[in-house]
């Protein structure tokens, strides 16, 4: 009865508990979203953050309906679509002595100081995912998952830091800092769109993913 009735809003609204890394969720769902939810009115959407190591499981484990990640491979065990793509890149401050690079290697920066987070978040992962496209790990000041402050703390000289791109250029408006691109193949990441089983999900969570797995082919269009 519990699971019956979580699946439902206090308003009687069907309520569809959606799982996404953040930068998905800053960079994408808010105008991948809106058309869904003026199509379906009856539907709520419970939007919560993960990491992207994390959410295939959670999914599976019945944590959520449906999931976001990115991954090098969709994840085994439930059913996965391409959802969209990004790209990482560096943000150094303005004045430092690459900032007019346009694009370079990480390993040409790794004794640099950064500020983190990184791609796959925790550092042991990070390394897994770079393998031999960097001599060793890099030195780390601070970890810190907030976006505008780890670009705040950039234009402070503190360091350097690893940003999805278009996060970064949004913050590029308002902040001093220069943005490098990242040659490394890791650089570039497939978003996933994951559900548990898809012949047993509701209708609304079938939606769904039909729409967020139509965001890959729309979005290939327009570039």
């Amino acid at each position: 009865a519990e699971e019956a009735l979580s699946a439902y809003a206090t308003d009687g609204a069907s309520r569809l508990r959606l799982l996404a890394n953040p930068s998905t969720t800053v960079q994408f769902l808010h105008k991948d979203l809106a058309p869904f939810l003026r199509t379906h009115t009856d539907c709520h959407i419970h939007l919560a953050d993960g990491h992207s190591l994390d959410i295939p499981r959670r999914i599976h484990e019945g944590e959520a309906d449906i999931g976001i990640y990115h991954a090098v491979y969709p994840a085994v065990g439930m059913k996965s679509a391409l959802y969209r793509a990004d790209r990482v890149c560096l943000v150094v401050p303005i004045s430092h002595p690459l900032a007019d690079r346009k694009d370079i290697a990480l390993k040409e920066v790794i004794d640099e100081t950064f500020l983190g987070y990184f791609p796959r978040h925790d550092m042991a992962s990070f390394l897994e995912l770079a393998g031999e496209t960097i001599p060793h790990p890099p030195k780390v000041l601070s970890e810190i998952a907030n976006y505008e402050a780890r670009c705040r703390m950039v234009t402070q000289e503190l360091g350097i830091a690893i940003i999805p791109e278009i996060i970064a250029r949004n913050y590029l408006a308002m902040m001093h800092f220069a943005i490098i691109g990242l040659r490394d193949h890791w650089a570039e990441r497939n978003m996933y769109v994951c559900v548990r089983d898809l012949s047993s999900a509701s209708s609304q969570v079938r939606d769904l993913f039909s729409h967020l797995s139509t965001c890959a082919a729309s979005s290939a269009l327009k570039q």
